[in-house]
């Protein structure tokens, strides 16, 4: 393989020695003009990279903001039960609370009337038939 490889470089330089100064000059000038497409080519290539390097990163900021967001909303959502628990438990005591007091009002209001009604009884001469 060797001497295969030595003998297209010969080939190729023998080739190259038979040019004329002309088209040596342009063969340069065109590889020139390769060598700056493909300068520019690796740039942009460099850039596009650089651009999904960003993006990737963005794309890494929003997960992460979103699993941020996930986080926050599910503390939020365990508040907001944990408040309607509260405000449900309130809403009971407060409705025994009422009931006794209205229980106590109630009992307090029957006695009040028997006093009274014993007291008209009394005054006005009445006998009371209950006491009979």
């Amino acid at each position: 393989m060797r001497k295969k490889t030595d003998t297209k470089s010969k080939g190729s330089e023998v080739e190259l020695r038979k040019l004329k100064r002309l088209e040596l000059l342009e063969m340069m000038l065109e590889q020139g003009k390769e060598i700056e497409r493909l300068r520019n080519r690796v740039q942009e290539l460099e850039e596009q990279a650089e651009d999904k390097t960003i993006l990737l990163n963005e794309a890494g900021n929003i997960a992460s903001a979103s699993l941020a967001m996930n986080h926050v909303m599910e503390q939020t959502q365990a508040a907001a039960e944990q408040y309607l628990t509260n405000v449900k438990k309130l809403c009971r005591r407060m409705e025994r609370e009422t009931a006794d007091k209205c229980r106590a009002m109630e009992q307090q209001t029957q006695k009040k009337c028997m006093e009274l009604e014993q007291k008209a009884m009394e005054r006005f001469g009445v006998a009371d038939s209950r006491n009979k």
